[in-house]
């Protein structure tokens, strides 16, 4: 009897450590003051993808943001060819991943930056922060 109680408490243990597990985070985006490349506007994506390579025993998923930044020089909706698109290994290679930026939409707004017309996942909404990213408690790579 002992046994099975010992066994009942371990287990739902185990499932309840899964359940705490904080989830993906948000799609957010922050609005730089100035521009750059000789643009008006600055902003910054940050995409949530999860870490891959973590150990089997970790029951709750370890996410980062991948950064893109977006150099505009209008506001309201553009397509992605009128944009400048870096990441951390420099301009962002579209054609590398048969992506064409013409079928890029994006709407800049107060609120948020909304991208849609990528083939990927990273189309949304990414809602612009007022806090800096450090403070998200979310790696950036």
């Amino acid at each position: 009897m002992k046994k099975i109680l010992l066994w009942t408490v371990i287990c739902f243990g185990i499932v309840g450590c899964g359940m705490n597990c904080s989830g993906e985070p948000p799609k957010r985006a922050y609005n730089h003051q100035g521009g750059g490349y000789g643009m008006r506007y600055h902003y910054s994506i940050y995409i949530p993808s999860a870490l891959s390579g973590h150990s089997p025993s970790v029951k709750c998923t370890k996410y980062e943001y991948a950064k893109i930044d977006i150099y505009t020089d209008d506001l309201g909706t553009i397509t992605g060819d009128k944009v400048i698109w870096n990441n951390l290994y420099g301009e962002v290679a579209f054609q590398d991943y048969g992506e064409d930026p013409k079928n890029i939409t994006l709407h800049f707004s107060n609120e948020a930056v909304t991208i849609s017309g990528w083939s990927s996942d990273n189309n949304g909404v990414y809602k612009i922060e007022t806090t800096p990213p450090e403070s998200w408690g979310v790696p950036i790579d």
